[in-house]
């Protein structure tokens, strides 16, 4: 476990190709790095 590598929270917008995820959704994610932000962007694999 590293501290600032992985976030939680709730989507507010995705990619006008993304389908697999919606507006709303809670997710997790792990960051090559950043994750003390307010907002952040992940991939959506």
């Amino acid at each position: 476990f590293t501290p600032g590598f992985e976030v939680a929270g709730v989507i507010e917008a995705v990619g006008e190709e993304v389908s697999n995820f919606e507006v709303g959704q809670r997710v997790t994610a792990r960051l090559a790095s950043g994750g003390y932000v307010e907002y952040a962007v992940a991939k959506a694999e």
